[in-house]
């Protein structure tokens, strides 16, 4: 009879239950004469955008450069939003110095969830490695895009040239180094080379 009551589950009601009453609750905490709600756990959802709106600020929308130095920075801001009730303003600075120049961070950390922030942080930092991996593979890629690129044409214009007498590349060179580069030559001597092959081919050289 023991055994069977040690193998009843604990039904989802109950555990949902203890869950709101106990460790889901806001509280209000006093904060130089403030009173600031906030929320010991975030939900899910929360999680996943605290999580994306560091990951995204980390990385310039232009070339999709790593600023490393604006994590702690929002992740601070997030804390300050999501886990209380804390309006910032839209201009950096004054963010900043709202952020860096109160202990309200420590306030709001002292009050929720730690290891769940903690469990943030560390997805935010996987996150930022999967990234910056993935632009860094991106980059090598294009790289031997242009590599592979500059090969073929290479090829193409070793092909061009072959057969060409030696005095119409020092003629080509001598335009070149004279900044006195004629597209003009560089067509004619291609299509002469052209019509001397063909010539051969023929059996009229």
């Amino acid at each position: 009879m023991d055994n069977v009551k040690s193998n009843k589950k604990v039904s989802i009601t109950t555990l949902e239950k203890i869950m709101k009453e106990t460790y889901m609750p806001a509280k209000v905490v006093e904060w130089n004469g403030v009173e600031v709600t906030i929320k010991p756990t975030l939900s899910f959802k929360d999680v996943l955008s605290f999580v994306d709106s560091v990951v995204k600020s980390c990385f310039t929308t232009d070339n999709g450069s790593y600023i490393p130095e604006v994590k702690e920075f929002v992740t601070k801001c997030c804390i300050l939003e999501m886990y209380a009730n804390f309006a910032l303003p839209t201009n950096v600075e004054r963010k900043y110095d709202l952020v860096y120049c109160t202990d309200a961070v420590n306030m709001v950390v002292a009050n929720i969830n730690t290891a769940q922030l903690q469990e943030i942080v560390e997805a935010i930092d996987a996150k930022i490695d999967n990234i910056a991996q993935a632009n860094i593979e991106a980059v090598n890629k294009q790289m031997n895009e242009l590599y592979s690129a500059f090969n073929n044409l290479q090829e193409q214009m070793t092909g061009i040239f072959a057969g060409i007498g030696t005095d119409e590349i020092s003629k080509l060179i001598g335009a070149i180094a004279g900044d006195k580069f004629d597209e003009t030559k560089l067509v004619q001597a291609y299509i002469d080379k052209r019509n001397t092959d063909s010539a051969k081919e023929n059996g009229e050289a």
